[in-house]
């Protein structure tokens, strides 16, 4: 039985063929040939310049910045909810692609606290984690305990609902994902940011857009207010057509 790689892991694989290196990406070097705009530094956006833009290195660093698994506990590891969670599960759908496919049962990966640990019905409330089924999808689930709550971030909203509100670059990556953005620390997509003056996060992240076969690859800089609202400053296709898994 195989265990699946990341939802980030798909879109590396979409993008191994690409020569377009991230600057100051997790380490790497910025290539002087490239042609890529540096992302705009308006004021209205309250968001540094590339220039400025630190690397994420306690997110992608080490292990991490060829294991979009690690960089998925790394992000696990350093989420802070508010009010905090008494129990936080990473939990993955067992199975394989493309055959014979996803199955809905789930693997605890990592797990932070104790379950239903001040509950008032601790074991009504292990009933309902235990009975949750979140949507399959590929990657990680992000499941949680709060008091008699029992939840699964399974979109942007979740992911809010979880955190209460976002107060690190790791909890802007995670509610980033959660919108279906691709955090990774591969070469041409990787996550990286940096908190503004404001509160929020900029981001540098990756998207599947629509367009042939398997849509099309962009690179996207990302603002991530603490309350978790997203605004895209700037799309760049960085593949028109990726190689289809």
């Amino acid at each position: 039985m195989k265990h699946l790689a990341t939802a980030s892991s798909l879109l590396v694989s979409l993008s191994l063929s690409l020569s377009l290196p991230l600057v100051g990406a997790c380490g790497g070097a910025t290539d002087p040939g490239s042609s890529e705009p540096a992302p705009s530094n308006a004021p209205a956006t309250g968001a540094p310049s590339a220039a400025t833009e630190p690397p994420v290195a306690a997110v992608c660093a080490g292990g991490a910045a060829n294991d979009d698994g690690a960089l998925g506990r790394a992000i696990f590891r350093a989420l802070e909810p508010s009010p905090a969670a008494s129990y936080l599960s990473l939990r993955q759908n067992l199975g394989a692609v493309p055959s014979p496919g996803l199955r809905d049962e789930l693997a605890v990966v990592e797990e932070r606290g104790a379950l239903c640990a001040d509950a008032t019905d601790r074991a009504k409330c292990a009933g309902a984690y235990e009975a949750a089924r979140p949507p399959i999808r590929l990657g990680f689930h992000h499941c949680y305990t709060r008091g008699d709550t029992v939840g699964c971030a399974n979109d942007a909203a979740g992911a809010v609902a979880l955190l209460g509100e976002v107060r690190s670059v790791e909890g802007a990556l995670f509610v980033a994902e959660r919108a279906g953005y691709a955090v990774s620390c591969a070469r041409d997509i990787t996550a990286r940011g940096a908190a503004a003056p404001d509160g929020s996060f900029r981001l540098v992240v990756g998207k599947l857009r629509p367009g042939g076969p398997c849509g099309q690859l962009h690179r996207v800089s990302l603002v991530v207010a603490r309350d978790g609202a997203l605004t895209e400053l700037e799309s760049t296709l960085v593949d028109a057509r990726p190689s289809c898994p």
